[in-house]
């Protein structure tokens, strides 16, 4: 891992809770079934949301930390993989989404 990549993966395993409170939304709509691929999903606040607005969701972070901790907190509701964004697990990096980038490393 790089400095930056150790510095976050040490953050969410001290605490995977790091960012408290509900994401805001609020600047995209969101039809149920409308896939969003989240780059950085950190500890899930952002897939949360989407997920209980209806939206398919795909979260990526290099965090295991982070991963794991979205998993747990949104079960099968929504699907996440450890990866760095620059190497995203995709055959074809728009693949789980349907749209395009948004405020906030969102992708619709």
């Amino acid at each position: 891992m790089d400095g930056g990549r150790e510095a976050w993966e040490r953050l969410y395993a001290s605490n995977g809770r790091q960012w408290r409170g509900s994401a805001d939304i609020g600047f995209v709509s969101v039809s149920t079934g409308e896939s969003f691929l989240e780059l950085g999903c950190g500890n899930g606040k952002t897939a949360r949301a989407l997920a209980d607005a209806g939206a398919a969701v795909t979260g990526v972070d290099f965090s295991p930390s982070a991963v794991a901790e979205c998993r747990r907190l949104l079960g099968g509701r929504a699907v996440f993989a450890e990866a760095d964004v620059r190497s995203l697990p995709f055959p074809d990096a728009r693949s789980p989404s349907d749209g395009l980038p948004r405020p906030g490393a969102l992708v619709r």
